[in-house]
Parts: C-alpha cells; structure tokens; sequence
C-alpha cells in the first residue's frame, strides 16, 4: 500500500546543496519537510517495503549506469487558483525519465507522477506560492540569482516520515547505480 509519506527520490550531494537552499529556505513551502530532491516516485510504499523493494531495484538497475545532471535554467509550473511552484529543470532530463520508468515496473501502482496531464516531468522545486504578481517578482529574482551546476546521479534514495505534519523525510534505503 502506497503513502505520500514515502516516496523515491534523487537527492543532489549536499556539497551542491548551499545555493538550493538559499531560495528554498526563503520561498518553499516544503523546506522542512524535504531535502533538496528530484522526485522519481512519490507517494511510495510503507517503510515496512523499502529494504525488499531495495532489492528489487537494484536488480532492475544493474545496468543502469551513472550519470551526470546540470542545472541550468530555471523553469515553473502555474496551478489553478493562481498558485505556482518554480523549479531548476535537470537535465538530461531522459536519462531521469528512463531511471523512473525502470523502477516503475517493480511497483506499477505507485504511478502518481504520471497523472499530471503533462506526465512525469523532472524537476527540483525551489519556490512555491500564490499571486500572479508574487509570481513574476519571484522568477525573476530567481533567474538572475540561480548560478548553474552540476552533480553526479550515482544513486537514488528510498525516503520516509512519521505521520505528524513537522516530521520530515529521512533516508530509509539508498540504491547504488552501476
């Protein structure tokens, strides 16, 4: 049974972490609640799950080689009500899609990010808010601020929390690629 407690994530390295954090702490939402992440699937299976889904994975993963991520442009999704969320767009980004889709097979079920009517589309949320005019002062803030980088994908994270609104993800499992 699946969780929004739970989820399967890319996680950069934290030595990239410090300009992220600077715009999320300030404009996310969910900054205490997650680290910096891509997420891959989410909600995922209960905890109880993760170490033979971690097996699993691997299996399915053996040949999925490493790779290298670059986040260059910032980009943004606009949601009814006048809500919006901004984010760093990874790329390659088909090399992410192609990680989802071969985890995807072991748990069928847990295909949320795909019910988007743009599908499962990577992305690493920085900002998130309310009001056209919030909206355009943020992005462009963010645009001349955001200094591009890049970090390594050498592996994918398993993630839980407690059932309390404060309580945030930790890393349960972690996923070597090849």
């Amino acid at each position: 049974m699946k969780s929004h407690n739970n989820a399967v994530v890319i996680i950069p390295p934290e030595d990239v972490w410090e300009p992220i954090q600077a715009i999320r702490s300030k404009h996310d939402r969910a900054f205490w609640r997650w680290m910096p992440h891509i997420t891959l699937i989410h909600p995922f299976r209960k905890l109880p799950e993760h170490p033979l889904l971690k097996k699993h994975f691997e299996e399915q993963l053996f040949s999925f080689t490493t790779f290298e991520i670059h986040l260059k442009s910032v980009q943004y999704f606009m949601h009814k009500s006048s809500g919006f969320t901004i984010w760093l767009d990874p790329e390659p980004s088909p090399s992410i899609i192609q990680l989802q889709a071969e985890i995807q097979q072991i748990v069928p079920d847990c295909n949320d990010v795909h019910l988007f009517p743009a599908g499962f589309h990577p992305h690493l949320t920085i900002a998130s808010g309310k009001g056209v005019e919030q909206f355009s002062l943020l992005l462009n803030a963010i645009k001349k601020q955001w200094k591009p980088l890049s970090f390594k994908v050498s592996n994918i994270y398993l993630l839980h929390r407690g059932k309390l609104p404060e309580d945030r993800f930790i890393i349960s499992e972690v996923v070597k690629l090849s």
